[in-house]
């Protein structure tokens, strides 16, 4: 098996390939993960990049800490955005404070909601409790708690409290 790669710190051209493997399939195969995970932080930022251009600077908000496999790959994953796209909020407390230039934002979980009688004196106690929160809306229905979150935005709109909305499933 032969690899080819470019130095660290190397400026690449559009479309110019970072590294290239040659040799049987059935070896490469076994170590392409290994070269994956080697450019992970790259295609993140990269990834931030692109998401911030369609949707504006400043408005990607992260909430992919369950989805690592440890506090330190979630971290990786928090600086690769925020290199790649600006990334101003986290919903990982540990990733506020060691990149302080993300705002910890308060979402809310699942168990959350299990704790109130009802769908909507969870989502009124979770505004009033946080200045900013990003509230599920496929608890129940989607659509009506699309339409439940858009109602409480304009309520709290002059209060300075910011409400968002997240789709989890």
């Amino acid at each position: 098996m032969k690899i080819r790669a470019v130095e660290d710190g190397t400026v690449l051209k559009p479309k110019e390939p970072v590294m290239v493997v040659s040799g049987p399939a059935e070896l490469a195969a076994i170590y392409e993960p290994v070269f994956l995970r080697a450019f992970f932080k790259s295609i993140v930022a990269t990834d931030a990049y692109y998401l911030e251009q369609i949707i504006g600077q400043g408005r990607v908000a992260e909430f992919g800490k369950r989805a690592t496999p440890n506090e330190d790959f979630h971290l990786d994953a928090v600086e690769a955005n925020i290199v790649g796209g600006g990334l101003k909020l986290t919903s990982n407390d540990t990733a506020a404070l060691v990149y302080p230039q993300t705002l910890s934002g308060g979402t809310t979980a699942h168990r959350y909601f299990s704790c109130y009688p009802t769908e909507d004196e969870a989502f009124v106690n979770a505004i009033e409790s946080s200045d900013k929160i990003a509230l599920l809306v496929d608890l129940i229905d989607s659509y009506k708690g699309i339409d439940k979150i858009v109602a409480l935005k304009k309520k709290y709109r002059a209060t300075g409290k910011v409400v968002g909305m997240r789709l989890d499933s």
